[in-house]
């Protein structure tokens, strides 16, 4: 389970490493702060960089908050800890099972990408592929995403990193998806080691691509698509897909 410590902003780090020091190991699975990956443009050129998912908040997962909290006492810059009602309480289940499919297993979110098809985010790949209808703010500029999503009964707004590719008009974006249809229905036997699918739905439904890699521990395949005039990658969950 995930309790939260609200601690000073831009300590979170030092009061991470602080605690991993001073509670005994064995009373807790770890003690993280969640990141997200970024990228910001200096020296003329765009950097990745990692800037803190939550900021003031440091998470531990374990299984008995008891003997943990007498040794928190013990933390300096800690303000307070998050409570249900009277009691210090964790997350939701929901809230981290939700958390745990944006992030890989070092608590990253790493950048999305996607493509704007009118007023419309289409993620192609990434941890905002699952989640576009939270998404409440896009800047292109930054490269940013703004989400609000439930982080202990309240909705909270947290950015993260996005990669438009490119913006096309519903109309432009219809012709794309004409000329798929029309490549794919004239396609000649393709080689033994190419295999093709139909995108069965989302906002490439109809078009057709090439497997490139598949991840069945995911249940999800990477696809290239001839989209916007280029060759494009995208993963789909194998359920949106039909084997040609």
């Amino acid at each position: 389970m995930w309790y939260v410590m609200q601690v000073l902003s831009g300590e979170e780090h030092r009061i991470m490493q602080q605690c991993k020091k001073q509670i005994e190991a064995t009373l807790y699975q770890d003690i993280f702060v969640p990141l997200y990956m970024r990228k910001r443009r200096y020296h003329g050129a765009w950097h990745e960089e990692k800037k803190v998912l939550f900021p003031g908040y440091v998470f531990i997962d374990t299984e008995d908050w008891e003997p943990i909290g007498k040794e928190l006492r013990n933390i300096s810059g800690l303000t307070k800890l998050l409570r249900n009602a009277d009691e210090v309480a964790p997350i939701t289940k929901e809230e981290q099972q939700y958390f745990m499919k944006m992030m890989d297993d070092d608590y990253i979110v790493h950048i999305s990408v996607g493509y704007l098809i009118g007023e419309k985010i289409c993620i192609t790949e990434g941890a905002l592929k699952n989640y576009c209808g939270y998404i409440s703010k896009i800047d292109r500029h930054r490269r940013t995403a703004g989400l609000m999503v439930d982080f202990f009964g309240r909705r909270t707004k947290v950015e993260v990193g996005l990669e438009v590719i490119k913006k096309v008009t519903e109309e432009e974006f219809r012709g794309i998806q004409e000329e798929s249809r029309e490549d794919s229905s004239s396609l000649s036997e393709t080689a033994e080691d190419v295999r093709r699918v139909e995108i069965l739905s989302g906002a490439f439904a109809g078009m057709t691509g090439k497997v490139l890699e598949e991840y069945p521990e995911k249940q999800e395949v990477r696809v290239s698509v001839q989209i916007f005039g280029n060759e494009a990658s995208a993963v789909f969950q194998k359920k949106e897909l039909k084997y040609r």
